[in-house]
């Protein structure tokens, strides 16, 4: 079977900042760039690999990418469009695994203490929040829809149409929900608050000339900009895959045989609740992965037993455990020894 080797991506710039010169908290623009460590498989030795993944993108803006590889972790840095040594955020040991496409959503506020806090404690610091694409729409004359939620001062919102059917309910910040359908049509959208109902804002949704489509609707801006650097007001962004839809590229060459043991960088991470860890062994090995918490505790094993040589995943549920820094570990005939670390934010 071919091989999927890099994703194309549609990313939005969701980047808001207390130092903006133009006295409003959205209208920088902002730059990345993704540095990328050496493959194992092509050149270990080689150095490490900087890609400018967009140079100027504004708040509410949106491009498509191609160049993201899957499965090699990379880190992230986010500066000012105009002053690269002014630095928004950087984003550690980001991995994006094989599946739909995405969309790519750059969230939140570079000083979070200069914002109101999200209401239900959750970090409002940059964050890349990766939101799948559905391929198609399950029925060619509906238009397919994924909501998200990139508004930091925004309680957990359900997304209802007005005077009808809830399509969606309990999107918390940095979270996205299932794909709805809807037939073609000129609609008005409420967003509430899941826990009261209360309606937050009204949108004017336009579908009409939408069938067929696969759209990220995702919620933007601020509740209350007053107490948010008086910065962009809540708006409803669109990511419009269209006719061309975002896919994967399909290559015809086949996944390279390990060449050593390794462990990969969990992915969501951070993570809430579930994660996945993918390894790879060179040969047939007893493979022993465990997680710790700072403390050294054991906190789970996921996999104890022989395995064959190849790449295998296991999933960690850590929804019975508190928020922080865990470690997991790939011991493999009890002799190599791999350690990583991830993130756990409720």
């Amino acid at each position: 079977s071919k091989w999927k080797r890099v994703w194309r991506s549609a990313v939005i710039a969701h980047v808001a900042s207390s130092r903006s010169s133009g006295g409003s908290s959205s209208g920088r623009r902002a730059r990345a760039v993704m540095y990328l460590p050496p493959c194992f498989d092509i050149n270990k030795n080689s150095a490490m690999v900087e890609s400018v993944l967009f140079d100027s993108l504004a708040f509410g803006e949106s491009l498509m990418l191609d160049s993201i590889p899957n499965y090699r972790p990379f880190d992230l840095v986010i500066t000012d469009a105009t002053d690269y040594l002014d630095t928004l955020a950087v984003l550690d040991s980001i991995t994006i695994g094989l599946g739909t496409p995405l969309a790519m959503v750059v969230a939140g506020v570079d000083d979070p203490g200069a914002y109101a806090p999200n209401p239900e404690g959750i970090s409002t610091a940059i964050r890349l929040m990766s939101v799948p694409i559905p391929g198609d729409s399950a029925n060619p004359a509906d238009v397919q829809i994924v909501f998200a939620n990139a508004v930091t001062d925004a309680p957990k919102v359900s997304i209802a149409l007005q005077n009808g059917a809830t399509l969606v309910d309990g999107i918390s910040f940095g979270g996205a929900a299932e794909p709805v359908n809807l037939p073609p049509d000129n609609y008005t959208v409420e967003v509430r608050d899941s826990l009261t109902q209360q309606v937050i804002t009204t949108f004017a949704m336009d579908l009409q000339n939408s069938a067929g489509k696969v759209l990220t609707k995702v919620l933007q801006g601020f509740v209350d900009p007053s107490a948010n650097q008086n910065g962009a007001p809540l708006e409803l962004g669109t990511v419009d895959a269209g006719t061309t839809i975002v896919t994967a590229i399909e290559d015809d060459v086949q996944p390279p045989v390990a060449q050593q043991f390794e462990l990969l960088q969990n992915y969501p991470n951070p993570f809430n609740p579930t994660t996945r860890i993918d390894f790879r062994l060179p040969k047939q090995a007893h493979v022993k992965l465990d997680v710790f918490n700072v403390l050294g505790q054991q906190v789970a094993t996921l996999v104890d037993g022989q395995l064959t040589a190849g790449t295998h995943s296991a999933t960690f549920d850590a929804s019975q455990h508190a928020s922080g820094l865990y470690f997991y570990r790939l011991k493999a005939d009890n002799e190599i020894s791999k350690v990583r670390k991830m993130m756990l934010l409720k």
